[in-house]
């Protein structure tokens, strides 16, 4: 943990001399290759994150889209960008960022706008990470309908639709939040994520697995890193005056059954495996799901037939149709689904068939839906 106070402080003015454009002195800042350069007596978090079993895992997997001909015609062929490795494992899509150590206070956004474009019926780049209240543009390349759905928990949520040839569309996210998945309501393969911070110190790993956090004060800080598929990992780092620090990461690739992983699981090289926050009770949901008419469910929520649990046989993800909706009202308003009245169905971001329902007013999700 990081004392606050001082470290705080120190990084919040660091902080606001990157948002700003400014170095420490007050003079023009100095630009590499199009990113403001070292500041001087700042050190630097840098590394390389890997899967650490890539045998079940392999790459240019292609998708379906068989249904859609016009995206079939444009993209020649669609692979997904769930799971996307390089060389001896190497991770791309990895977000990873300070998540202990920048001071309570809000930062400046920076004035630069980020950009998530439609690009052969897929949304680019899977994954982007950008500031709170950082300008976001959305914007449609191809020759067809454009739909962007966000789902956020602790931001406003917005649906937006841009007919082929139309501008650029402009968003924001006032709050953090790590990761908003974003959803095509046109085409269901369409999915991506956004995370937002209060400060500058994150990045996204390229396909190389490399990620390079600078202008980090000296002291100790909590990394983290975040992929959709295998969940979380934490790392505690100090960091002296003018020094880089190479930080190389491993995922466990078992990690991937984040349903039923244990929050206590270390990996190959130590690194603190957390298990996702959307984590139900199984007994109780088995309870709630067992009640309902035309469900039946077994111990882990699943059902005891071949249809995901919180679903009649009308097949699989039929839950993300109806996103948003109320959970009570989903369940046909049945008495055992009570305890879901005040939440509503949201995308699960780590199980790309499942939704949660999520309650608003606590900040936390209920119980698993599928």
């Amino acid at each position: 943990m990081i004392a606050r106070g001082l470290m705080g402080s120190s990084l919040f003015a660091i902080s606001c001399l990157i948002a700003s454009g400014q170095t420490p002195s007050g003079a023009s800042p100095i630009y590499d290759n199009g990113g403001l350069a070292q500041i001087p007596g700042t050190g630097t978090a840098r590394g390389i994150v890997r899967l650490d079993n890539t045998k079940n895992w392999p790459t240019g997997r292609l998708l379906n889209i068989s249904q859609d001909a016009e995206c079939s015609r444009i993209s020649g062929g669609i692979t997904s960008d769930e799971v996307v490795l390089g060389t001896n494992g190497t991770l791309a899509n990895v977000i990873v960022y300070i998540s202990d150590g920048p001071s309570q206070q809000d930062l400046d956004s920076p004035t630069e706008a980020v950009k998530i474009e439609q690009q052969g019926c897929m949304f680019r780049p899977h994954v982007l990470a950008m500031q709170a209240n950082q300008k976001l543009l959305v914007v449609n390349d191809d020759p067809v309908t454009m739909n962007i759905h966000p789902l956020p928990v602790k931001n406003p949520e917005w649906n937006k639709s841009a007919p082929p040839g139309a501008g650029p569309m402009a968003a924001t996210f006032p709050n953090e939040e790590i990761a908003i998945p974003v959803r095509s309501n046109i085409r269901p393969w369409m999915k991506s994520y956004i995370a937002v911070f209060r400060h500058p110190f994150y990045a996204v790993t390229k396909m190389d697995g490399s990620f390079d956090i600078s202008n980090l004060p000296p002291g100790t800080y909590t990394l983290q890193a975040w992929h959709e598929k295998f969940g979380t990992l934490t790392k505690t780092i100090t960091i002296g005056k003018g020094e880089t620090k190479q930080v190389d990461l491993v995922f466990a690739a078992a990690q991937a059954r984040a349903d039923v992983q244990s929050s206590d699981a270390q990996n190959s090289e130590g690194d603190t495996a957390d298990s996702p926050d959307t984590q139900s009770n199984p007994s109780t949901l088995q309870t709630i799901l067992q009640g309902i008419t035309g469900v039946t469910a077994g111990a882990n929520g699943n059902n005891g037939s071949t249809a995901p649990a919180g679903q009649t046989n009308g097949g699989p993800a039929e839950c993300l149709k109806h996103l948003g909706e109320n959970c009570y009202d989903y369940f046909g308003r049945d008495p055992s689904a009570l305890p879901l009245q005040s939440c509503i169905l949201v995308a699960d971001p780590h199980n790309s068939n499942g939704c949660l329902c999520y309650d608003k007013a606590k900040g936390q999700y209920c119980e698993r839906v599928n």
